[in-house]
């Protein structure tokens, strides 16, 4: 069983997968992260590539729970 866990700031994504012992199985930095700066589309590309990145050896069945937190989400535009 594994759980995923992503933050994106205005700097840079940090993504972790993780086991029920939490254990960190593997972990991806990336690019920036505001939703506000740079759009739904490009965000959208960047949860994509991280998910493959991550799930690389793990089939996503075994994946239990996520999280994603991305700044500048929370504003009344990106829940219209």
């Amino acid at each position: 069983m594994y759980y995923l866990g992503v933050d994106g700031g205005e700097t840079k994504t940090t993504a972790l997968l993780f086991n029920s012992k939490n254990k960190s199985i593997h972990a991806l930095k990336k690019g920036a992260g505001n939703i506000a700066v740079r759009g739904m589309q490009a965000i959208s590309s960047l949860i994509n590539e991280i998910v493959l990145g991550l799930l690389k050896e793990i089939e996503i069945e075994k994946v239990k729970g996520a999280t994603f937190a991305f700044a500048g989400a929370g504003r009344q535009e990106e829940k219209n």
